[in-house]
């Protein structure tokens, strides 16, 4: 089964924590860039800033455009014969470059998706929370927590009464 591969597009889109000064500057110390790229980068068009990265490594760039105050797009970089589907992690949205997949109405009822995965049961004979097979739950309580010692290293002992010299009573 192929990997799927993945574009990073950027349009200029901007998250509302930023200016547009702001994430021209923060992007162009994170990507290194001058100003005639990063004058093209927010030229209003669709800039494909990667192309052809595993899902992971668009991830990170576009969590680094986020951190920067801007929006950039994740898409699949599949042949143009075929309608690319576009996935955006930031809206956790899905659609279909044809338009017949879109978002549900809010408080619409969703079908449920059947999970036909095998039930996983680990297999728990070899835990004990004891040695042996004597035992009862009191065995299993934490032990008692240790008394405080009060610090007495401050305090001297005086004496209860002077000693007089011999001869002298």
């Amino acid at each position: 089964m192929p990997v799927e591969r993945y574009n990073i597009v950027f349009a200029g889109e901007l998250l509302g924590t930023s200016s547009a000064q702001q994430a021209r500057q923060k992007l162009q110390a994170l990507f290194k860039l001058d100003d005639a790229r990063t004058a093209q980068l927010f030229s209003g068009q669709r800039v494909t800033v990667k192309r052809d990265v595993d899902l992971e490594t668009a991830a990170r760039y576009q969590d680094a455009f986020r951190a920067a105050g801007a929006r950039a797009i994740i898409e699949t970089a599949s042949d143009l014969s075929e309608s690319p589907t576009n996935v955006d992690h930031m809206s956790g949205s899905s659609t279909k470059a044809d338009g017949d997949w879109g978002l549900a109405p809010p408080g619409a009822m969703l079908e449920e998706i059947e999970d036909r995965r095998p039930r996983i049961s680990p297999d728990t004979s070899g835990l004990a929370l004891v040695a042996g097979t004597n035992w009862s739950l009191e065995d299993c309580e934490p032990p008692p927590a240790p008394t405080a010692v009060p610090r007495t290293d401050h305090l001297t002992l005086e004496p209860a009464f002077e000693k007089q010299p011999k001869g002298s009573e």
